[in-house]
């Protein structure tokens, strides 16, 4: 009989398929081109949406992945509660 996975083998699946979904969420900023978008200062998630031709909800989900790798973590709490506001994201 098999034995049970150890830990470690559970934190290794664990890291690849996190990792598999930021190179993913790469992969649909970079293709929706987000970084030329913000070239000229921030925008809101809503008017990247827009100007990207993208999904409001959908875009943000991304970007909720790559988002606490790259700023601040206090910057990261001010965005999770815009996003708690209904109004904040269009559906």
């Amino acid at each position: 009989m098999p034995s049970a996975p150890a830990e470690s083998d559970r934190q290794q699946l664990m890291q690849a398929a996190h990792g598999f979904r930021i190179s993913q969420a790469l992969y649909v900023v970079a293709k929706l081109g987000i970084a030329d978008l913000l070239e000229d200062g921030p925008k809101t998630g809503n008017e990247l949406a827009k100007r990207a031709d993208a999904h409001p909800r959908a875009l943000f989900r991304v970007l909720r992945v790559l988002v606490p790798r790259i700023l601040h973590p206090r910057r990261v709490e001010s965005i999770r509660a815009d996003a708690e506001d209904p109004a904040a994201v269009e559906r």
